[in-house]
């Protein structure tokens, strides 16, 4: 958009603003940092993984599509907070068998309407999707609710939970999606905070 264009379209919407009821608060002063952002710290770091195929069965992944289709998966994934730590992002990618690899970038921040964390992520391989994630009373499960569309370009509905255990070293995770070719598919896996990975955040180099 041209830089003019820009600046008046803000023009018009302070002015649509001052003719209103008067707003609570400085709207030219950043909202203090939600506090409910802290419960996502434990996921900050780098992490190491594995996962399984549940569903479909690997007998029967084997049975549709060769026997040297892949079942079980490796990836990495670094978690970081930035923009002045209000939003955490988590960039990488985990193995596809046969020589192929998938890589994923997600944000995570929370919806102070919704009274929930929002999470979205993209994939290199044309996925993307959004979710509303809840946490327990303990703060170690996470809960994802949402939809999507697969690689396929088919909406899904999307659910799954990550438990933090091992003194929040260790993740141990649920994912489903019900679309495409499968209809369902869901995976589990255990994902391990490698040893020596800080918080990190914008002065950190974080994007």
């Amino acid at each position: 958009m041209p830089r003019k264009m820009s600046a008046l379209l803000v023009l018009s919407l302070l002015a649509a603003g001052c003719g209103g009821p008067k707003a609570e608060g400085d709207p030219f002063k950043r909202p203090a940092r939600p506090a409910e952002l802290a419960k996502l710290d434990p996921l900050v770091g780098k992490w190491s993984g594995t996962a399984e195929m549940v569903e479909p069965s690997p007998e029967k992944m084997k049975e549709m599509f060769g026997a040297d289709t892949p079942t079980s998966f490796e990836g990495t994934m670094e978690t970081s907070w930035t923009m002045d730590d209000r939003v955490l992002v988590s960039k990488g990618g985990h193995d596809m068998g046969k020589s192929e690899r998938m890589n994923m970038t997600e944000y995570w921040t929370w919806d102070q309407h919704a009274g929930k964390f929002y999470n979205s992520y993209v994939s290199d391989w044309g996925d993307h999707g959004e979710s509303w994630v809840t946490v327990s009373d303990d703060g170690r499960t996470f809960t994802i609710r949402g939809s999507g569309v697969n690689m396929e370009g088919k909406k899904c509905k999307l659910e799954g939970t990550m438990t933090l255990t091992d003194n929040n070293n260790t993740i141990e995770w649920t994912w489903t999606e019900k679309c495409g070719l499968f209809q369902k598919m869901t995976l589990k896996g255990t994902s391990r905070k490698q040893a020596g990975s800080a918080q990190l955040s914008d002065a950190d180099g974080a994007d």
